[in-house]
């Protein structure tokens, strides 16, 4: 592990292809990149955080997507705008 936070992990990753796990737990809003393209995160043990890794030494950054909170905004907009309209 090269760093942690709330919202941001960074990995250090040599492997022959497989997963990592992590002790963090799986939320679906994580997601895991390695130089820009996301690779796959999956449940472990019904709780922990895995990552599937390709084969190689690579830098792994696990961070929360900011996607449904920016879609949850948005949604609470058209909602009071559609209420200061009625």
């Amino acid at each position: 592990m090269v760093a942690s936070d709330p919202d941001t992990i960074e990995l250090d990753v040599e492997s022959e292809g497989g997963g990592v796990v992590v002790r963090r737990a799986f939320q679906p809003l994580l997601r895991a990149r390695i130089e820009g393209r996301e690779i796959p995160t999956v449940p472990i043990n019904l709780c922990q955080l895995g990552v599937l890794v390709p084969a190689g030494k690579d830098g792994v950054v696990i961070s929360a997507s900011s996607g449904p909170e920016i879609a949850a905004g948005v949604a609470a907009g058209i909602v009071a705008l559609g209420l200061l309209a009625a």
